[in-house]
């Protein structure tokens, strides 16, 4: 029985022995399976935060990158500054445009070329005229009604290389091509400027067109009417801003393609089929503050802020139009990439008794003309004073001195000096 019993004991002895070596190496290999697992956790979660904080340091690395600060200060305007440094002196051209009774101009809008052909929309008589280089009068289109391949008023368009494309003022888009023939036309909300590229058209709509903050800033249509995209949409604060209907907008150069919001201060540069942040003007004290910016009051800016209202880049310059609060007057910025200095700042601009107005919507889409329109009256009168200060030297065309003063009158247009020019 003792012996028995010695026997249970000792197999006892072995058992718990066992059963604690095991339990001991159970628990041994789940806890290096867990320090394993814990350790690998904490190795990827160092890694994702590593990894953050890389992407945003590359965010703000990139942002930095991309978004120039161009410095104005408008205490520094000269009145009447000569443009000679920006144009070539040997290329002014004067163009006297035919007149006949099918084609009597009010006012030269909006003009534009397409190789030698020049385009142009007179707002008083709701009609855009075609003349051949020599200004030689060729066709127009002239299609006022309410029909859909009519137009109530046109309120602003663009030019392609085939086609004119409107924004009626009764609330669609219509086109047409250089023969006069209709396109296609589609309804849309207010358009304050349109941009065809690649095939479709971008319009920027109206600040106060709709409560409906899906609509964008911009949006991009193809030429069936579909609506693609919206970019740059509205949120609460902007959709209470002013609509400013002289401002232009959207304004390209080659692959290039620039939007400009009222009263922000930013140019938007139109990248992988978005705008980004490329340039913001910084006018020192005078900058226009982000509440006002909301706000959109025109008193209240025009008074006290200076603010950027159109913005262009070409392959050699920007140019700029802003309000000068130190000013009280709108005033042309002119930078030179190449020198990389600004080139002009006035708040007007004269190449002998010649205006030359760099407006944004009279520089040539090539980037290498500005050009102008003149009515008679106009033209006669400083020829004359051109001719006084420099007699035979004056680069009026003597046959300007004739015109009857019911003439339609005359475009000047200037080439812009190259990057091949000092």
């Amino acid at each position: 029985m003792r012996r028995w019993e010695k026997s249970v004991k000792v197999s006892n002895v072995i058992t718990l022995r066992l059963f604690f070596f095991y339990f001991c190496r159970y628990t041994s290999y789940h806890y290096r399976n867990w320090l394993t697992h814990l350790k690998q956790r904490i190795v990827k979660r160092l890694s994702l935060i590593t990894i953050a904080a890389a992407m945003v340091a590359a965010c703000n690395t990139q942002q930095e990158q991309t978004i120039s600060t161009l410095k104005i200060d408008t205490d520094k305007v000269v009145q009447n500054e000569s443009v000679d440094c920006i144009i070539d002196t040997t290329s002014l051209e004067f163009v006297i445009l035919e007149t006949t009774d099918d084609c009597l101009l009010g006012f030269a809008e909006q003009i534009g070329y397409r190789g030698d052909t020049i385009i142009i929309f007179d707002k008083s008589t709701q009609s855009i005229f075609f003349f051949d280089s020599k200004g030689h009068y060729l066709s127009k289109i002239h299609r006022v009604g309410r029909s859909r391949t009519e137009y109530v008023e046109i309120d602003n368009l663009c030019f392609t290389n085939d086609e004119v494309i409107i924004y009626d003022w009764d609330g669609k888009i219509v086109a047409y091509g250089f023969d006069g023939k209709f396109r296609y036309s589609f309804e849309v909300p207010k358009a304050q400027s349109l941009y065809e590229k690649d095939g479709n058209i971008l319009v920027a709509h109206g600040w106060n067109v709709s409560e409906d903050t899906e609509w964008g800033r911009v949006s991009v249509y193809n030429k069936k009417g579909e609506r693609l995209s919206a970019l740059l949409k509205i949120d609460e604060a902007d959709a209470n801003r002013a609509d400013w209907s002289d401002t232009k907008y959207i304004n390209g150069f080659g692959d290039s393609l620039f939007f400009m919001a009222p009263f922000d201060n930013v140019v938007y540069k139109y990248e992988n089929g978005d705008f980004v942040p490329a340039y913001q003007f910084d006018f020192g004290a005078n900058n226009i503050p982000a509440e006002v910016a909301r706000e959109g009051a025109m008193s209240k800016t025009q008074k006290n802020y200076s603010y950027t209202y159109e913005f262009r880049e070409t392959e050699r310059y920007r140019f700029a139009g802003f309000h000068g609060a130190n000013q009280r007057s709108l005033i042309d910025w002119i930078f030179d990439k190449k020198k990389n200095q600004t080139v002009v700042l006035s708040n007007s601009l004269k190449f002998n008794s010649i205006r030359i107005f760099p407006n944004i919507d009279r520089i040539d889409d090539s980037g290498k003309y500005i050009s102008g329109y003149m009515p008679v009256s106009a033209a006669k009168y400083l020829q004359a004073e051109d001719y006084k200060k420099l007699g035979d030297k004056s680069v009026w065309p003597k046959e300007v001195a004739s015109l009857p003063g019911d003439d339609n009158g005359v475009i000047i247009r200037v080439r812009l000096k190259n990057l091949n020019d000092d």
